[in-house]
């Protein structure tokens, strides 16, 4: 069943990519940020092996940090350590369009394709990362207003039946302190398995999802913990505005 999860939900991540990319896999996870008017947020990148092959890995913005990293190419800029006139360490950012069941926004320095879209707080992105680039990826910003005040973190997920759709997530700071602590929490947050069908997490030393929970499937996956300011992939069987 794992396998057939990774499978499927990887051809549904990368179908839209087409010729531009070579599957490569790959993984990642995010620090949760301090909770104060300006945090860091750090993400720990798992060496790849072999160090040649590049890696795709998941990071999130829980913090505003518009002012240091605006788009997809002062990303690139704030990852790069490639030496002048190689390859950059970052070859792809990508960000998942729910709507559209596809990466809608590409950005591929190394190639010139693709257009330099704008980095948002509240969004996870992917990105592509060869053995240059560095270990830690740290994010100074400011933490988003709580609920409902303008400009807090709000998501406007889609969803499907029979077949649900995937959403890219983060757990917004506001929700610290909210009781969500386990893949059950979050579908308990959202509405329930009558809305979530699918939480899974992208594993760095893996290098798949190997954590996840089918909760309308009883033996299907496992609970596994969640955190505030992670990036995480649901799977809705109804349009959900959340939190």
């Amino acid at each position: 069943m794992k396998r057939l999860l990774s499978t499927a939900l990887a051809v549904a991540l990368l179908l839209g990519l087409g010729a531009l990319a070579v599957l490569a896999r790959g993984g990642g996870d995010i620090l949760t940020p301090a909770d104060n008017a300006v945090a860091v947020a750090a993400q720990p990148q798992t060496a790849a092996a072999p160090l040649t092959t590049p890696k795709y890995n998941v990071i999130a913005f829980p913090l505003n940090a518009a002012s240091t990293i605006p788009d997809a190419a002062a990303l690139v800029v704030y990852l790069n350590r490639a030496a002048p006139g190689q390859p950059k360490s970052v070859d792809q950012v990508l960000h998942w369009n729910a709507a559209a069941q596809d990466f809608t926004d590409y950005y591929f320095p190394n190639l010139g394709l693709g257009t330099s879209f704008p980095i948002q707080v509240g969004e996870a992105y992917w990105i592509l990362l060869d053995q240059t680039a560095p270990n830690i990826l740290s994010i100074v910003g400011d933490v988003p207003p709580a609920a409902p005040a303008v400009g807090a973190i709000k998501y406007n997920m889609h969803g499907a039946t029979p077949i649900c759709l995937y959403n890219n997530i983060i757990i917004p700071l506001d929700r610290t302190g909210k009781n969500i602590n386990m893949a059950s929490d979050l579908v308990t947050a959202m509405g329930g398995p009558a809305v979530v069908d699918q939480v899974l997490q992208w594993d760095a030393t893996a290098q798949d999802f190997t954590n996840f929970l089918f909760p309308n499937l009883p033996g299907v996956g496992t609970d596994f913990p969640v955190q505030v300011g992670y990036p995480y992939m649901v799977c809705l069987r109804s349009d959900k505005v959340w939190p």
